[in-house]
């Protein structure tokens, strides 16, 4: 793009900006089709935009064309994606602006979308409506979703766009990286979960041998190693220099070493240095990690109950997709009552019609009870069974009234509310859950012996809540709760004990902020003064020759003049600085002045001792 160097091309391109800016259609057509040629075209030597760049960001795209770039070669649908301009944004697709232009860098429009803002997610759905490469590399082989990845926390939403889009987690930068191993340096689970179930390999490796494992191990993110232990990473993994997942862990988390060493990751194995992941701990300083990966090596290779590792993996994949697999079960549940409630209203509809059939009043109909009068008193005995069951569904459980809910069935039955959700659900119910959201457990005989764990009375039915605790098939140390901090419960006080006497909260009056006054001349508070400095050449005189007489000291005709320094009034009168004492009272600065306590500089001469200033404030009245 042609730049304006002359003084001629600069002044028509600014009155372009300015007749951009002011939306003065008809003077900036007489500039164009007059001026400069191809004036519109020209950059600004300065930052580079152009006319069309300045009517993106002025909201005046209807007077300019589109197919122009800056010195970065971004074009105008590029620059609306950064500024987040919604209107502008649509307004540039709907001209058939060019969506699959590339700047110098090598991105595309996609890239500049990627902002934690809800204007800048709309401007992507847009790009996506239609057909977009968003497998594109740059210059550096990344591409937006590993762009996205880098805050995967703020930019959830944005990644699971671009997943949906096919976005391929896979492709590696030039340095080997992948969107997982960027991904797993933050907490944000969901967007791990989104790349494995899109393909994303976690056995990929830098090119200094870094996983996935090793990413979340070296930022401590212990959400990260339960999602990568629920999608089955190798905890074993070695990088180029010998460093396991646990000597990252050693300088971040002992909460991760602990959680390393549960699923597997071996705690004696040294680096290429010859170091153990303790060695590293105790270079950092981690005293915590320390502790917790010498308790790993005593532990390693015993065997702890309950710490099957295919259960471990299954509670991690439960722990992970905690909030997909209760909406699941909830629905069903949900349904379930629905059905239930269902049948049983249609079996007591039925039983009344029956009722009404064999009711006659003309005749007294021939039965084996016998006459009508022991007819009526059994239809009387059912009706208050009847009743019965329906007060004892209501009241089931320990003596309290279950609650119904009042929204609406999804199972589409009009103007049916929905009940309580049923707490117990068959195994095949469990199991087909399960199977649809792919759960990583590989035999029938270990989901048959989950089942007998959680199985009550033998009424081949689990309580799905209790299920999802993992309870009864997972080591209690291998839990979630394990990792999370101590509650700092009170301790209780010994019977036949003195009680403790509470302190009484005494509250320090201090000086408020709009009772400190400050210089007119916006320089601190007047509780700091200006400090006397002396103006000595030290090539000259020193303690040990000092001037015989202070008019044979020149030094001030020839040195520059110090900056000024400023001490506190209640510093100066404790270590006796009289001389700067002598000059803030020359500049008038108060001789009673009271610090943030309400002490006044002779207080703090009086408690420290410094006579000589004590005598000088005093003087000074």
């Amino acid at each position: 793009m042609p730049v304006a160097c002359s003084h001629l091309e600069r002044i028509q391109l600014r009155k372009m900006f300015q007749c951009v800016r002011d939306g003065a259609a008809d003077h900036l057509a007489k500039i164009v089709l007059y001026g400069v040629p191809n004036i519109i075209n020209y950059n600004d030597p300065d930052i580079g935009v152009t006319p069309l760049i300045v009517a993106v960001q002025e909201n005046r795209i209807h007077m300019l064309k589109v197919k122009i770039v800056d010195f970065e070669g971004r074009t105008a649908l590029m620059r609306a994606a950064v500024e987040g301009n919604v209107e502008l944004f649509h307004s540039l697709l709907e001209s058939k602006a060019n969506r699959h232009a590339i700047d110098l860098a090598g991105e595309n429009v996609l890239f500049h979308c990627i902002f934690p803002t809800e204007r800048h997610l709309h401007c992507l759905r847009l790009v996506l409506l239609d057909k977009i490469d968003v497998n594109l590399q740059n210059k550096n082989g990344e591409t937006v979703l590993y762009r996205a990845c880098k805050k995967a926390k703020e930019n959830e939403e944005f990644i699971l766009e671009l997943l949906k889009c096919d976005a391929d987690p896979n492709l590696q930068t030039i340095r080997g990286r992948t969107a997982l191993m960027e991904a797993c340096q933050t907490d944000s689970v969901l967007v791990i979960t989104g790349c494995v179930l899109q393909g994303a390999n976690l056995e990929l490796s830098d090119k200094q041998g870094n996983r996935a494992i090793h990413e979340a191990s070296r930022v401590g993110q212990l959400k990260a190693l339960f999602a990568l232990s629920a999608f089955g990473a190798d905890f074993k993994a070695v990088d180029k220099k010998g460093n396991t997942a646990l000597h990252y862990a050693a300088a971040s988390s002992e909460q991760c070493c602990k959680f390393l060493g549960q699923r597997g990751c071996d705690a004696r194995i040294k680096n290429e240095d010859g170091q153990l992941p303790r060695n590293v701990a105790t270079e950092q300083g981690k005293k915590l990690c320390v502790r917790e990966l010498r308790k790993l090596e005593r532990t390693s290779g015993k065997l702890i109950k309950n710490a099957n590792p295919k259960l471990i993996r299954l509670y991690d994949w439960s722990v992970t997709r905690a909030n997909e697999i209760s909406a699941r079960f909830l629905e069903l549940a949900e349904y379930l009552a629905i059905e239930t409630e269902r049948v049983r209203t249609s079996q007591l509809e039925e039983v009344a019609l029956s009722a009404m059939d064999m009711t006659s009043t003309d005749q007294i109909p021939l039965t084996a009870v016998g006459g009508q009068e022991e007819l009526d008193t059994a239809r009387t005995v059912g009706t208050e069974q009847t009743a019965t069951t329906r007060d004892s569904s209501k009241t089931r459980g320990k003596g309290k009234r279950t609650s119904r809910r009042g929204r609406k069935g999804a199972s589409g039955i009009g103007g049916v509310s929905v009940l309580e959700p049923i707490k117990r659900l068959s195994k095949d119910d469990m199991e087909t859950v399960f199977q649809s959201l792919q759960a990583p457990y590989d035999s029938y005989t270990m989901w048959s012996e989950l089942m007998k764990l959680h199985e009550k009375n033998g009424d081949a039915s689990v309580d799905w809540a209790e299920f999802m605790t993992g309870k009864k098939y997972v080591n209690k140390a291998y839990m979630v709760s394990a990792f999370e901090g101590k509650k700092g419960g009170k301790k209780k006080s010994k019977k036949g004990g003195k009680a403790r006497k509470s302190k009484i909260p005494f509250e320090i009056s201090t000086l408020p902020e709009e009772a400190i006054y400050r210089r007119a001349d916006g320089g601190p508070p007047i509780m700091y003064i200006p400090k006397q400095s002396v103006h000595t050449d030290l090539t000259r005189f020193n303690a040990e020759a000092p001037p015989s007489h202070p008019f044979q000291d020149d030094s001030s005709w020839y040195l520059n003049e110090p900056k000024r320094q400023y001490i506190s009034f209640h510093a100066a009168a404790k270590n006796n600085d009289l001389a700067s004492i002598r000059l803030a009272i020359t500049e008038g600065y108060p001789v009673d002045t009271r610090d943030k306590f309400y002490k006044t500089p002779l207080m703090m001469a009086a408690h420290h001792g410094s006579l000589e200033a004590a005598m000088v404030l005093v003087g000074f009245g």
